[in-house]
């Protein structure tokens, strides 16, 4: 539980001595990094990390003991493909901006486009974050192709719709693209 926000922990690695700490905060990924020193640990927002809807961290190195500091991102959002990124946290503050190190391609035009977050409340008064794709000049008015899970701490992501069913429905919605 990160204990400045209330959000719970998503996930956790170690990287040269330094702890990775993934949280979400209304579906947004955030990260920070703790470094452990003999009276306290420093903290420190990894905020050059994209915060596109699906984004994870993970060291470059498979052993523990090997890691040098740098770390691979995984990012996308249901109208970006995925992109491979590299960032070297040991780098001075500010930190930099990740390098690409490889992209999918795009399978369909997303221009026009738009990913939108919202909040809808629940029964129990519970307020649930969604996400919304649609035209940029919409008035949110339009037939909807719903897919989620939030139940038991645990969401759904949206993510690089690169499969033919979601394709087919999102052009049913939007039209042809």
């Amino acid at each position: 539980m990160n204990q400045a926000t209330g959000a719970p922990c998503r996930s956790f690695f170690w990287n040269n001595g330094k702890l990775i700490f993934s949280y979400l905060v209304n579906l947004d990924p955030r990260f920070e990094m703790f470094t452990p020193d003999r009276q306290e640990w420093t903290r420190r927002a990894l905020d050059t990390v994209p915060t596109e809807a699906t984004v994870h961290l993970g060291s470059l190195d498979a052993e523990r003991h090997e890691t040098n500091g740098e770390v691979l991102i995984s990012a996308q959002d249901p109208i970006t493909p995925r992109k491979l990124l590299l960032l070297d946290l040991n780098a001075a503050p500010p930190l930099g901006a990740p390098v690409i190190l490889k992209r999918n391609p795009e399978n369909f035009d997303a221009s026009g486009l738009v990913v939108t977050c919202h909040e809808a409340v629940s029964t129990d008064g519970e307020m649930i974050p969604y996400t919304q794709v649609g035209p940029a000049n919409g008035n949110g008015d339009a037939p909807v192709h719903l897919t989620a899970y939030g139940g038991y701490g645990k969401s759904v992501l949206p993510h690089w719709g690169r499969h033919r069913e979601w394709r087919q429905a999102l052009s049913a919605l939007l039209g042809p693209m």
